[in-house]
């Protein structure tokens, strides 16, 4: 029984109910365009209503009618299922996509930091909100309000991890825009400060040591080298008189790129190595 009486909430109900059908059939009709009779298809296609003109009726059978209808019809189909959620949040997606995305190509040092960093600031603030109905305004707020709290280096990493998150939504369909592309770090951020060591302090750190952090130390402060290329070392890379060291790998704990440099003679303990011009 048809009723007559539908109102407009009813109405858009139903509207919602034909949108997310996704594996519909159509309505094969025949309607005459500029005077002859044409086989035409009404159907959907995600959010957009379709019309598509299928042949004459004069010169298509119905069969062959439904047999373009079929093959139309499947492949939108096809294409809706594999469309993402555009309901998702922003908690959600973290957690199913992009984390595990990120995750295969960050260091292990990286991943620690990163990862701790975009939950305590991202997802505290963002988890329950959809990743559509985030703009601009809203975004950038965050990081003037996040400037007046934490260093600058915090708030430009923020303000990457964020566009990361959006590309890679972006990337899958999760998205139609990507706001964070015209986002910038505050200048109120201000530097945090960078401590140094003097003379002093650099002997008290070492003579501390037990002799094998010693020797990492030293290498660190004096020969520049870093911490994967020190765990990297072994016996036969170091010369007879121990004034040299050939640097062919680094450890694959730290990083799994290689160098090959050979450092000079390595600098007095106790005098910082010169900068490089």
């Amino acid at each position: 029984m048809i009723r007559s009486n539908l109102d407009d909430r009813q109405r858009r109900t139903e509207r919602t109910n034909v949108h997310r059908q996704r594996h519909q059939k159509g309505s094969l009709q025949v309607r005459e365009h500029g005077g002859r009779k044409m086989w035409v298809l009404l159907y959907r296609d995600g959010k957009t209503r379709k019309y598509a003109t299928l042949g004459q009726y004069s010169k298509m059978s119905k069969t062959q009618a439904e047999e373009k209808r079929d093959a139309l019809v499947a492949e939108a189909n096809a294409r809706n299922a594999k469309t993402p959620d555009a309901q998702i949040t922003f908690g959600e997606f973290l957690g199913g996509v992009a984390l595990p995305f990120l995750r295969a190509k960050w260091k292990r040092s990286t991943a620690a930091t990163t990862e701790n960093r975009i939950q305590c600031h991202l997802k505290s603030e963002f988890g329950e909100r959809r990743i559509t109905d985030l703009g601009l305004k809203e975004l950038q707020s965050f990081l003037n309000a996040k400037a007046e709290k934490l260093s600058r280096s915090v708030v430009a990493h923020l303000r990457w991890d964020r566009r990361s998150v959006f590309r890679l939504a972006l990337a899958e369909g999760y998205a139609d825009r990507d706001p964070t592309a015209a986002l910038f770090t505050p200048k109120e951020a201000a530097p945090s400060p960078s401590p140094s060591m003097n003379k002093e302090d650099v002997e008290q750190y070492i003579n501390a040591l037990e002799p094998r952090e010693r020797v990492i130390a030293l290498l660190a402060i004096f020969a520049g080298m870093r911490p994967g290329e020190i765990l990297a070392l072994q016996r036969r890379h170091v010369s007879g008189d121990c004034r040299k060291a050939r640097i062919e790998r680094a450890s694959i704990a730290a990083t799994s790129t290689r160098r090959k440099r050979e450092t000079l003679r390595a600098p007095s303990p106790y005098q910082p190595k010169r900068p490089r011009a």
